[in-house]
C-alpha cells in the first residue's frame, strides 16, 4: 500500500487517500462489470440468433425429410413400373414368334420406358445426395459457430472471475462501500 502514495497521518495512512483508492477501484470495477454484463448481453442475443437459426435448419431438415419421403414414394411407383415394364417385355418375348414387327415396337416402347425409368432414379439419386451435402454444410456452420460463441462466454467468465479474486482480496478485505459520514 505505501507503493501506492497514501501520505502518512499520526495513527496511519491519510483516510483521505485510502479512501480515495478504494473510490477509483470501485470506479474502475463497475466499469469493468457494466462491460462485461453488455459483452454477456450481446452473446445472450448471438445465442438466441443461433438457436433460431437451428430451428429454422430443423424445419428445413423437416422439409428435406418430406421430401425424401415423397422421394420414396416416386422410386417405388418407379420401380413397380420398371418391374412392369420388364414383365411386359419378357411377355412380348414370348410372342416375338407370333408377329415380329408388332413385337419389335412393343419392346421399344418398354426399353424407352426402362431408359426414362433409370433416368429419373439418376435425377432422384442425385437430388438426394445435393440435398444432404447441403444440410450437412448447415450444421457443420451452426457447429463451428456455436463452438465460437461457448469459447467467448468461456474468457468472459475468466475475467469476470479475476473481477471477483480482486474485491475479495485478503488485503483490501471484501468489498465494503465506504460510508459517507466518515
Amino acid at each position: 500500500m505505501a507503493g501506492i502514495g497514501f501520505k502518512k497521518s499520526l495513527f496511519g495512512f491519510n483516510k483521505n487517500d485510502v479512501l480515495n483508492y478504494i473510490n477509483d477501484m470501485v470506479q474502475q470495477n463497475t466499469i469493468k462489470i457494466k462491460n462485461l454484463n453488455q459483452e454477456n448481453n450481446e452473446l445472450s442475443l448471438r445465442n438466441n440468433e443461433l438457436t433460431q437459426k437451428i430451428e429454422e435448419l430443423e424445419c428445413l431438415l423437416n422439409s428435406y425429410k418430406e421430401k425424401e419421403d415423397q422421394i420414396e414414394k416416386l422410386a417405388n411407383g418407379i420401380g413397380a413400373l420398371y418391374v412392369l415394364a420388364k414383365n411386359n417385355a419378357q411377355s412380348i418375348l414370348e410372342n416375338a414368334k407370333a408377329g415380329k414387327e408388332i413385337t419389335v415396337t412393343e419392346i421399344q416402347k418398354n426399353l424407352s420406358l426402362l431408359e426414362q425409368s433409370q433416368n429419373n432414379l439418376q435425377n432422384i439419386k442425385t437430388s438426394v445426395n445435393n440435398i444432404t451435402d447441403n444440410f450437412n454444410s448447415e450444421v457443420e456452420q451452426i457447429s463451428l459457430d456455436l463452438d465460437s460463441a461457448k469459447e467467448q462466454i468461456n474468457q468472459k467468465i475468466k475475467t469476470s472471475d479475476n473481477s471477483e479474486l480482486f474485491l475479495n482480496n485478503p488485503v483490501f478485505g471484501p468489498f465494503v462501500k465506504p460510508d459517507k459520514n466518515e
